[in-house]
């Protein structure tokens, strides 16, 4: 069993505030610069795009790359590395900056691929678009209820700044999370699905980010039992993983 990182709570040196800042600095100028990328992935078939399976594979490897580092610096080893050398409250700062490089490196680097999986017109597409912008206000909303500062590693930059110490996470679940336990993912994976328009990019960004998502949470959620404790294995036991289907009352 991993054991539970030892926080350090000595916040007040210049190092870490430089830090913090420089990062969530960096954190920001690069999701703006992968913003434009990403619709152009998420858009229609891109006009002359010819990408075969070369171009796939190399996107593949992008996704990997995103995944390795998503997992491994939310694993409590790599939180335990970086607690006994670095001030607790950056961690998660460390967390931020690294998702967003890995993020920016998958969409910026894409190499663009032709061809639609698919096109459904009339009633039907719209249907399917109104579920796609269903998928995304749920990520949305999912976010703002978990509390979209600490999520970004903003409120982390805020107890640094003003020299507070470091105060562990406690469980809750507020808003979707009490239908199921990663309402932000799945709200990610209608959002990516959800097009009348199913470019060739689109479709294997949707496929192979939501293949992630589900062994992302595998990985993850050994680590916030841990975390957590008995607080989360029993939210764990009660409330589905991705489906909002009420559990038979045996599995409770």
């Amino acid at each position: 069993m991993v054991s539970e990182p030892r926080p350090s709570t000595s916040i007040d040196s210049l190092g870490a505030r430089t830090f913090a800042v420089a990062a969530m600095a960096v954190s920001g100028v690069v999701t703006l610069a992968a913003v434009r990328p990403l619709l152009a992935i998420l858009g229609p078939p891109r006009p002359g795009a010819t990408g075969g399976l070369g171009n796939a594979t190399f996107d593949l490897a992008l996704v990997l790359v995103f995944g390795l580092q998503h997992s491994l610096q939310a694993r409590a080893t790599w939180k335990n590395l970086w607690i006994a050398r670095f001030p607790a409250h950056t961690e998660r700062i460390g967390y931020v900056l690294g998702s967003c490089l890995a993020f920016a490196l998958v969409v910026i680097a894409w190499r663009p691929l032709g061809g639609t999986w698919w096109q459904v017109d009339g009633v039907a597409g719209a249907a399917i678009d109104a579920l796609g912008l269903a998928g995304w206000a749920l990520a949305l909303w999912a976010t703002l209820a978990m509390s979209a500062p600490d999520i970004t590693g903003l409120s982390a930059l805020r107890e640094i700044l003003l020299g507070r110490p470091f105060a562990p996470p406690t469980f809750r679940a507020p808003g979707p999370y009490r239908w199921v336990r990663h309402p932000i993912m799945l709200g990610l994976i209608v959002g990516f699905f959800g097009a009348a328009t199913m470019s060739a990019d689109r479709g294997l960004f949707a496929a192979s980010m939501s293949l992630y998502v589900v062994i992302g949470i595998l990985c993850e959620e050994r680590g916030l039992g841990e975390e957590l404790g008995d607080d989360y294995r029993r939210y764990r036991r009660e409330v589905p993983m991705l489906l909002p289907w009420p559990r038979p009352s045996g599995k409770r």
